[in-house]
């Protein structure tokens, strides 16, 4: 049987994962813009049967007196189903469940405008009727971008609102957020109890920790023994000290020997300090001029090879 500690552990990971869920599928909804701004009185009632888009929206101008326009492409998109006292947004919603559009409307002129994924923008047209463009690689970029943004707006706004609710689990996100609150509670109370039973080891906490302090203590004893040996390297932890300072003690020597040669660049030490001034020289230079750079010039010095910058 789970302990109170694994049964409540997994509650908080199964929070989690629908908040996860309900981020997926809320991200990807087939209308990025409501029309809950029109007024509910506005109401239609439809029995279409494979009913062209462009009569459709005729007749929502005969029984609402709002314009429908979209590109004159999807004319022929066909519409079907039993709609009776709905609105506009509520009927498009519905009857576009299967298409990508995003809705918009214009109180004052009393437009609503329909655009499907790949559209070009809206311009001057007919009611039902827009013109038309080519589709384009761009322009479905620029489609993507516009979803994306209108999708990451709307989901702002309903985190915001602490009367919305998660649609997989029907959870208010205030509820949520309190639960979460008392299961993190929960959890750490948990961890700080030391009779609370690990899960995955089977073992307390008091138990984990006490042999957490055994192994930490063993590994600090490892390294401070000269005789115990790098699993590694095997070498003893005294071969190693000793191999660092006589590798430390021959670095600091090529680093103070003028003639030593660099064996990246093939270049004696003093060559490499003398170069390095010359560049910071030229820099400096530079801030002080930044527009006389022709100006600038690095000496040439004699070498075994020739003439050397």
């Amino acid at each position: 049987m789970p302990s109170e500690y694994h049964m409540r552990h997994r509650v908080l990971k199964l929070s989690v994962v629908v908040s996860c869920m309900f981020l997926v599928l809320y991200t990807n909804p087939v209308f990025s813009q409501k029309l809950g701004n029109i007024s509910e009185k506005k109401v239609i009632s439809f029995e279409l049967r494979d009913e062209p888009l462009k009569l459709v929206a005729k007749e929502i101008f005969k029984q609402t007196g709002y314009k429908v326009v979209f590109d004159e492409k999807w004319n022929d998109l066909p519409l079907r189903g039993q709609y009776t006292g709905v609105t506009i947004g509520e009927f498009f919603e519905r009857a576009l469940h299967k298409q990508n559009v995003t809705l918009s409307y214009d109180e004052k002129s009393r437009v609503v405008k329909l655009r499907f994924f790949g559209d070009r923008g809206f311009g001057k047209g007919k009611a039902g009727i827009l013109e038309s463009g080519k589709d384009s690689s761009a322009q479905v970029s620029e489609d993507i971008k516009e979803l994306h943004e209108q999708q990451r707006q709307e989901l702002k706004e309903y985190l915001k609102d602490p009367e919305a609710v998660d649609p997989v689990n029907g959870m208010k996100l205030v509820d949520i957020q309190e639960l979460h609150s008392i299961q993190q509670a929960e959890l750490e109370q948990l961890r700080s109890d030391p009779k609370a039973i690990d899960p995955l080891s089977g073992m307390t906490n008091g138990e984990i920790k006490k042999l957490h302090d055994v192994q930490h203590a063993e590994t600090e004893q490892l390294q401070n023994d000269p005789k115990a040996v790098d699993p590694v390297s095997g070498m003893a932890n005294a071969e190693i000290k000793k191999l660092h300072d006589v590798q430390n003690a021959e670095m600091e020597q090529l680093r103070n020997d003028p003639k030593a040669v660099d064996p990246v660049s093939g270049m004696a030490i003093a060559e490499i300090k003398r170069l390095h001034d010359v560049q910071q020289a030229e820099f400096e230079q530079l801030k002080k001029n930044p527009e006389n750079r022709s100006a600038v010039q690095i000496e040439p010095r004699e070498d075994k090879g020739g003439v050397v910058p």
